[in-house]
């Protein structure tokens, strides 16, 4: 479950299914990670900005890690490592 305060009437955010892994801040951005493999980005703040939603292949049960500039993600079938730009 996703709390934000000072929301603007209207907005939603719900859940985008069963969630274990934990919500991860990196680079001033909110990563969101669903056990199906749906991924979330959004834009620390006040206001909601949405700035990515990815699907995984595979069932991700683990809160990815940040290593350096990286994310490291493990699904149920593979290991991926999504590098952002310095």
């Amino acid at each position: 479950m996703i709390i934000v305060t000072d929301m603007k009437p209207g907005i939603t955010i719900g859940p985008i299914s069963e969630d274990n892994a934990s919500l991860l801040l990196a680079n001033g951005n909110i990563h969101l990670f669903s056990t199906n493999g749906k991924t979330l980005v959004i834009e620390e703040g006040k206001e909601y900005n949405l700035l990515a939603e990815n699907q995984l292949k595979g069932q991700l049960w683990a809160t990815p890690a940040v290593y350096g500039h990286s994310l490291i993600i493990r699904t149920k079938d593979y290991n991926l490592q999504d590098q952002s730009p310095r």
